[in-house]
């Protein structure tokens, strides 16, 4: 029964944060992968935290202020403007 409990949370999370359950978030991912930049350096971002960057963005209607501030990404608003482009791009 705990366990049950925790997937809904974990799916509510990802369904109240990113307006995808956490499968379709992979599934997403999954889609545009071969799309995105792959990160050369141990210092570059992951894809899956483009994804999320760009998808809190669209959810939160363009605040990129906020999505820096965000504990989950932590990117600096130029950062995330490249990220949107390039997942948006890669969505088209």
């Amino acid at each position: 029964m705990r366990v049950f409990k925790l997937v809904c949370s974990l799916n509510n999370y990802f369904l109240q944060n990113f307006c995808l359950s956490k499968k379709s978030l992979k599934y997403v991912l999954d889609s545009i992968n071969s799309e995105l930049k792959t990160a050369r350096r141990s210092t570059g971002i992951p894809e899956m935290v483009k994804l999320v960057a760009t998808l809190k963005f669209l959810v939160q209607g363009g605040d990129q202020q906020q999505i820096e501030q965000d504990q989950h990404t932590g990117l600096a608003q130029q950062i995330v403007s490249r990220c949107v482009l390039e997942v948006c791009k890669a969505i088209e």
